[in-house]
């Protein structure tokens, strides 16, 4: 049951990505308008993938510490 706790996130994530690079949203972000130098489409294609890295991150030490630890060998 918790495994596929964890595959829903994991699915979650991936179409968050998808849909986060998709055509129509990325068409909001070509204006030309520049945040610290860059233009704005650049900070948010690094700004998403940063956002998925870290939620991913977190899913992933999420079902790290559920995991039963290994038996010690002596």
């Amino acid at each position: 049951m918790r495994d596929t706790y964890i595959s829903d996130r994991l699915i979650a994530l991936f179409l968050l990505g998808v849909l986060a690079i998709s055509p129509p949203l990325l068409a909001v972000f070509r204006a030309e308008a520049f945040v610290f130098g860059m233009p704005l489409l650049f900070v948010y294609l690094f700004g998403a993938w940063a956002l998925l890295v870290g939620f991913l991150a977190l899913v992933i030490e999420a079902r790290r510490a559920e995991m039963p630890d290994p038996p010690a060998e002596d």
